[in-house]
């Protein structure tokens, strides 16, 4: 169900003339079926462990790897779920109903039926798609002391989620270990459509500056920014319609479900970003919110039930900013088919 979408974090460079000398490293590779990226204060010292951590969580919680939880636990066997995948099944499953299932972690046998990405571009009958939303119904499986039981045919796909909550014990892990050194936890890793930024960059901090520059790629033009939100100690998660996608008689058929009709979402928005101190959160709310549309999501953002903040992109190319970051969010003028000069700003 989510989401091979490219959110990049960009890095503004400032020049200073004195001041201390910070040092960071960087890595890149591949994990969770995509290319990640980690720069880390040298203070911390070596990150030997954050690619063990997410290479774990997949082979855990992936739906395709034959081995993991969750394959076996859709193939029907009796499976006792680690503490890691229960509390990610469960949480997701709440997340689920709180949004009126614009986020839905048991979307796997519609996902199959579309398979969006084999190359083979066809669109399911509205038959064959009705069959699979019978299989989706999220409020019938049973969680319960480790257990989970799932009605026969439903297949759980936690892509939605997984990758926001890898993010998150990685970053507890670089935390950790900047804490048994006394030193600032500083770093950033970049997974995919979601980013984990952990106290200040190098220029920031050799500018006497808090926080990260965290890009968002512009839905409309593939390797351009619309612009960077500063963030710290938080979690950015990106849905968009623009990467994993085929065409078919003219027309866009992505990759981020409606549940309510089985077809590509069609919520007037080309994307949307969220900012949160909770990475599993921020990762199944930009998928429910790009559901939703803006009137919808503006809506669940007020009501207050999570408190994140959010960046949207209509198909216009408008953009609307929550209130909680507005101060904190850049444009970039030069943003293609982007309307850089009125912003929108979403109030509670």
């Amino acid at each position: 169900m989510k989401k091979s979408i490219c959110l990049i974090f960009a890095l503004l460079l400032l020049v200073t003339s004195c001041g201390e000398v910070y040092r960071y490293t960087s890595d890149t590779f591949f994990a969770m079926n995509t290319v990640v990226n980690t720069i880390v204060s040298e203070e911390i010292g070596e990150d030997k462990w954050t690619e063990d951590i997410l290479s774990d969580i997949e082979k855990r919680m992936s739906r395709t790897l034959e081995d993991s939880e969750i394959s076996r636990l859709n193939c029907g066997e009796d499976v006792t779920l680690s503490d890691d995948t229960y509390t990610v099944l469960e949480k997701a499953l709440q997340i689920a109903k709180d949004t009126d299932y614009a986020f839905n972690p048991c979307m796997g046998t519609l996902t199959d039926l579309w398979d969006i990405t084999s190359g083979k571009n066809i669109v399911p009958s509205d038959e064959d798609i009705k069959e699979a939303l019978s299989f989706c119904d999220s409020s019938l499986v049973t969680v319960e002391n480790g257990k989970v039981t799932l009605p026969d045919g439903m297949k759980i796909d936690l892509g939605g989620v997984a990758k926001g909550y890898a993010l998150y014990k990685a970053s507890e892990y670089l935390s950790e270990e900047a804490m048994g050194k006394a030193v600032g936890a500083d770093f950033c890793i970049s997974l995919g459509g979601n980013v984990s930024v952990s106290g200040s960059s190098k220029s920031r901090r050799e500018a006497g500056q808090k926080g990260w520059n965290v890009g968002i790629t512009n839905p409309f033009e593939k390797g351009e920014i619309l612009g960077t939100v500063l963030a710290e100690y938080s979690y950015v998660s990106v849905s968009g319609a623009y990467e994993r996608y085929f065409e078919k008689d003219g027309r866009i058929y992505h990759h981020i479900f409606d549940s309510k009709t089985g077809y590509p979402s069609e919520s007037g928005l080309a994307s949307v970003a969220v900012i949160s101190d909770d990475g599993l959160e921020a990762d199944a709310l930009s998928t429910a919110l790009f559901v939703m549309g803006k009137k919808r999501a503006e809506e669940f953002y007020s009501a207050g039930l999570y408190d994140f903040e959010m960046i949207l992109v209509t198909d216009e190319g408008e953009i609307f900013v929550s209130e909680g970051i507005a101060g904190n969010f850049t444009v970039q003028d030069e943003a293609k088919n982007i309307n850089t000069k009125n912003i929108g700003i979403i109030k509670k």
